[in-house]
Formats: C-alpha cells, structure tokens, sequence
C-alpha cells in the first residue's frame, strides 16, 4: 500500500509537468548493525520498483547516497529539522529541493508556497459484524464511498452557507464536519470542491482547517 500511494503522487506529478531528469536518494541503513533505524525501512520499501517505474517513463534517474544529500543540501543551503511532525519546509523537503538542484544543475533555489494536505479525514470501512450475511442471506448496506454519488471527504459549501468537510448521509440528507469538527445535516449542497484541502502550518491536525478552500 505505501508503494502504491507514492506511485500514485508520482503519476499525477508525470501526467502535470514534463519530467526528464530525476534525483533520487538510494535510502540505505545497516539493520543487522544498529536498531534505531526503524523507521528507515518504510523508506525503504519499494525504492527499486519505484526507480523502475521512474525510468519507465523515460526519465533519467541520477542515485544519490545519503551522505551526498546531505552534503548538497549544506551546500544549497536548506536547513533540515528532526522534528517530522512539524509542518515546516525543513522537516519534509530540504533534502528533494537540494537533489532537484543538483540533477538539474541549478544554483540556489528560494524555498516557495508550502502547502500541507489536510488527509486527516478516513472513511469507515465494514467491521467483522456487518460482513455476515443477515437473515435470507442479504447484507446490510454499511457504507460507501460516495453520498448521493458526491465523494466523501470533499469539501462542500451547505444550504446554510456552512462550509465541511462530506463525511455520510442520513435520511435523504448529506452529513459533514464544519472546521470545529461538528456534525450537522443538509439536505442540499450549494457549491462541491474539487480542490484538496490544505491545513495553514500550525494548525492541530483533525482541528480547524483553518487554510480550507474551494
């Protein structure tokens, strides 16, 4: 599932710009040596197949060592934070943005906009129970992934000019999540978005999107 995901990203990426060149970091760790590496591994997973995947699409991939990001991004000048959780530049992207220099030969690039996709939202998935047949051997309807065939998870503007987040259905009604997180109904959408919603840095995961947009 992780590979899956990030050759889903990669693919909307390849389908928007015309990518040629590629830095790619060849993730490495010593497992039978040390133990706190971790989470290295989930690194790690699928890195060929991606790599594959990469060079399948015509792109040439030029492998990077860690040391020698590490060394790129000292020499660009993007600071990096331990801190993952924090939704800064320097936790997620200093090292892509030196590999991307590097590959493509350029000079010092100024960091732009960092926006955080708010991905908080799961659907519910059938338990154990709703998979058994009921009476007649008919199985109860649980869930979908659509409302009334609207995505769930989208961001919906409510008869009441309420902005949410698509979260169910009750009857003959959508269900959402304003940004304080409080269910409510309607029974009619002014406005769906196709945008993704973005979280402003800072803010509290599952909290207000405060950066929500149509």
């Amino acid at each position: 599932m992780m590979v899956c995901s990030r050759l889903k990203v990669l693919r909307a990426l390849f389908a928007i710009y015309p990518i040629g060149l590629v830095g790619l970091e060849d993730v490495r760790f010593y497992h039978a040596k040390h133990r706190w590496g971790a989470n290295f591994s989930t690194v790690e997973i699928g890195k060929t197949r991606i790599r594959q995947w990469i060079e399948a699409q015509g792109a040439q991939v030029t492998l990077y060592q860690g040391f020698e990001t590490q060394e790129l991004r000292k020499q660009y000048g993007y600071r990096k934070t331990s801190d993952k959780a924090a939704d800064r530049f320097e936790a997620h992207c200093a090292d892509a943005l030196a590999l991307a220099c590097a590959v493509g030969g350029l000079a010092h690039i100024e960091p732009g906009t960092f926006r955080i996709v708010d991905d908080t939202y799961r659907p519910i998935r059938r338990k154990l129970h709703d998979e058994q047949p009921a009476k007649g051997g008919i199985r109860a309807v649980y869930s979908h992934a659509t409302i009334f065939g609207v995505q769930k998870g989208r961001l919906i503007g409510a008869r009441n000019g309420n902005v949410g987040q698509l979260c169910g259905e009750t009857t003959g009604s959508y269900r959402y999540y304003t940004v304080d997180r409080q269910r409510k109904e309607t029974t009619l959408l002014r406005w769906i978005s196709t945008q993704l919603i973005i979280r402003k840095p800072g803010a509290k995961k599952g909290g207000k999107r405060q950066g929500a947009s149509r």
